[in-house]
């Protein structure tokens, strides 16, 4: 079904809760409510006395209003499908979403985009995005920006002291890139932070993860890479895995994608060994893991441009929209609600059209004051 098609039954369904439809109409909306639960839902729901509420049924509202419900079951219906490509994704949710916005929301509110703060061994902090110069040189050695907006460090010539470390920032509504001395690369999600030495020494390559980020790890068997966050210790050779570790989630959830992983928790001294597809989660201050198997793509798009909801709660949602446009949210009661959505969503469109894409697949309205962002139940 179309939206044309959804439009003509809600229109139907509007005028049947008024008495307005003859045999024949109600005799197609019969028909299109056994096509499927979700079509029954909304049927029953109109005719219990309107989407709307209220003494008196305004036509054109309670219009919308099962058009929006039927949409809404159709978008979840099809979203639940397996994940293709990024771009497949994007084209799809493309197809099913027009474009729209929230008018409450102003326009102009862009996403996030490649910005860093580099923080030497010296304690100078160089901002990389409007950084002049493309090469930077610090005891011996050197880094480089690619035109690609990666922070990439070149082989010393000389052996460096490891205890000089550099320490990466990407602030709220940012994003950015490192390949680090030993070829490792590292992707950076908005309001994170790795520090790391500037060359690899002593049998170990040791790093500490503030927030969110994506590794894919240079094999080297006699010098394992180690991840640190506020609570827990990773240990690898060489492999593929995402790390989120923000103070404000209240839980360190790592994902592997390739090779293997051993994660330990520094309180307690849990311990786990992760094969791909599985995901650790270790609440803040806890002892032991919770392992899953996942969709460890789902994990991993943000670093791609798409958002990956795979039934994630619209608060869990919001933080990472917050996070990567640098706005405050109000969840207010809806806070309370536990409503979960599935779908895909371009991570680069400006706010006001990505709300308007959440709007049609959950059950929420927007709206902007006092620049923070509001998020209420559907009415």
């Amino acid at each position: 079904m179309n939206f044309e098609d959804d439009d003509k039954i809600a229109r139907i369904l509007a005028n049947s809760t008024m008495g307005g439809a003859d045999d024949a109409r109600r005799q197609m909306l019969e028909e299109w409510a056994g096509k499927s639960p979700a079509n029954r839902a909304v049927y029953n729901d109109a005719l219990r006395g309107g989407l709307t509420g209220g003494l008196e049924v305004d036509p054109a509202r309670e219009k919308a209003a099962i058009a929006r419900k039927i949409r809404r079951r159709s978008i979840r219906r099809t979203l639940s499908w397996s994940i293709p490509a990024a771009a497949a994704s994007i084209a799809l949710l493309l197809m099913l979403l027009p474009v729209g916005r929230v008018e409450s929301v102003p326009e102009g509110i862009a996403p996030g985009s490649r910005v860093a703060i580099l923080e030497l061994g010296d304690g100078r902090q160089v901002r990389l995005d409007t950084l002049q110069r493309p090469l930077i040189e610090q005891d011996g050695a050197s880094a480089s920006l690619s035109g690609q907006g990666q922070l990439v460090y070149l082989p010393a010539e000389k052996a460096q002291d490891a205890r000089i470390t550099n320490k990466l920032y990407v602030p709220r509504g940012g994003e950015y890139r490192v390949m680090l001395g030993d070829g490792t690369q590292v992707w950076l999600n908005a309001g994170s932070s790795l520090e790391y030495p500037l060359t690899f020494d002593g049998g170990e390559r040791r790093v500490r993860l503030s927030g969110e980020g994506y590794f894919e790890v240079t094999p080297n068997d006699l010098m394992p890479f180690i991840v640190e966050t506020g609570d827990q210790v990773l240990t690898v050779l060489g492999t593929r895995f995402n790390v989120s570790a923000y103070a404000e989630d209240g839980v360190t959830i790592t994902t592997l994608c390739e090779g293997s992983v051993e994660v330990e928790a520094l309180t307690g001294g849990g311990q786990a060994l992760l094969v791909p597809g599985q995901q650790a989660q270790l609440h803040n201050g806890g002892a032991g893991f919770t392992i899953a198997a996942v969709d460890a793509r789902e994990f991993t798009l943000w670093k791609d441009g798409v958002f990956i909801f795979d039934e994630r709660g619209l608060g869990q949602a919001m933080q990472d929209i917050a996070r990567w446009y640098d706005i405050t949210v109000d969840m207010g009661d809806i806070a309370t609600h536990d409503i979960v959505f599935k779908g895909n969503l371009p991570k680069y469109e400006d706010l006001d059209k990505l709300l308007g894409m959440i709007e049609k697949i959950a059950p929420a309205r927007f709206y902007m004051r006092g620049g923070v962002l509001h998020v209420d139940m559907e009415q």
